[in-house]
């Protein structure tokens, strides 16, 4: 699974979860380059990008959203909404790149796809909601920020721990097996 732990020096939970929207950015700016003939860094690409996808859909859902959604008025429940809606949205794109080989033209189309939703809620979150939740009385960004690190760490170590022992698996059963070009998107799903 590729490395996704993040410097600790991240101030809030609005500031921790822009980080990971520039990453994403970033991975989704440099698929959109990438040479259509380069079959091993979009891979690479993609499975990068739908595991921080997962990880920051996990803490979001988890930590961030219920604490937003304690503290905010009621005429911020329906950018909550969407935003659990999108992120549904977003993990059955992520589950069908997961079933789709490389090689397969869907492969690159439902990329781009997911590429274009996320950063059109990048755009919303960051334009509505985040600013919502600096200015929310009783909301300790701080507080979440740590509690949204804490959660992360678990997440990989589990994820990591689940990856061994199926690459082990994988190997005893046959040592061609061991690791597929495809597992990293397989592996994302092991860290819900």
């Amino acid at each position: 699974m590729p490395r996704t732990r993040r410097r600790r020096d991240a101030r809030n939970a609005v500031a921790l979860l822009i980080e990971d929207h520039r990453r994403l950015q970033k991975l989704f700016k440099d698929f959109d380059r990438l040479d259509r003939a380069d079959e091993e860094a979009r891979i690479e690409i993609v499975e990068t990008a739908c595991a921080e996808l997962k990880l920051h859909t996990i803490l979001e859902e988890e930590i961030f959203y219920p604490a937003v959604r304690s503290k905010a008025a009621p005429e911020d429940a329906d950018s909550l909404a969407e935003a659990a809606i999108e992120h549904e949205v977003a993990e059955m794109l992520i589950d069908r790149l997961g079933e789709t080989e490389p090689g397969d033209p869907d492969y690159a189309a439902l990329f781009k796809v997911l590429s274009g939703y996320v950063r059109q809620h990048i755009k919303e979150e960051e334009r509505t909601l985040f600013p919502r939740a600096r200015k929310m009385n009783g909301l300790d960004l701080e507080e979440l920020c740590m509690a949204m690190l804490a959660r992360r760490d678990q997440l990989l170590a589990a994820a990591e721990s689940a990856n061994e022992a199926l690459e082990g698996e994988l190997t005893e059963a046959d040592p061609a097996n061991a690791p597929k070009e495809n597992a990293g998107v397989h592996r994302a799903r092991s860290v819900r």
